[in-house]
């Protein structure tokens, strides 16, 4: 009987050991666990951050579409022509620090014989972005457009905004996204 207490006693002891060990490691997984969190959170706020430093840094930057893709042409005579043309904005007046097209010629070539590539604009002061901006209604019923330059996750939030509108709106109701967003 002596010898069996003495093996519960040890028994005993051991899952007491057991336990305190247990119990140790659950601490130290829930402080990985909290420490897991606060790294994705952190890589969040990072994302965005980096979203947000994009954003800002396209800031002054439009694309123009529509524009049909003409062999040796110089990019800066054609939008002169298209601004002055079509939004009567004499482009020579503006500051434009760098203008090109967007994507593949060959790749554009392959898929149609008339290529329409969008152009990019960087502008100098984000108030030629707004006056240009202003004047885009001048577009409407043509082939061309105009929009900003998002980074890619503005631009499918935006999209998916603009679906959800047309399925829950109709024509009639006035809805926009308002840039800069409030």
């Amino acid at each position: 009987m002596c010898s069996k207490l003495d093996k519960l006693e040890k028994n005993d002891e051991k899952l007491i050991q057991m336990s305190s060990n247990l119990n140790q490691t659950i601490i130290k997984v829930d402080k990985i666990g909290h420490d897991i969190g606060r790294q994705k959170l952190y890589m969040k706020q990072l994302a965005y951050h980096t979203i947000d430093q994009s954003a800002r840094s396209r800031r002054n930057n439009l694309i123009f579409y529509g524009l049909a893709d003409l062999p040796n042409e110089n990019i800066y005579t054609v939008m002169v022509d298209f601004m002055s043309d079509q939004l009567d904005i004499n482009l020579t007046e503006i500051c434009v620090q760098r203008i090109h097209r967007l994507g593949s010629i060959s790749r554009a070539r392959a898929r149609t014989q008339t290529p329409r590539r969008p152009v990019i604009i960087a502008f100098r002061d984000y108030r030629d972005t707004e006056y240009i901006m202003e004047n885009v209604q001048n577009l409407y019923g043509t082939r061309f457009g105009i929009d900003r330059d998002y980074p890619k996750e503005i631009a499918v939030a935006r999209k998916k905004l603009y679906d959800f509108q047309r399925m829950n709106f109709s024509k009639k109701d006035k809805c926009k996204i308002q840039y800069p967003a409030k």
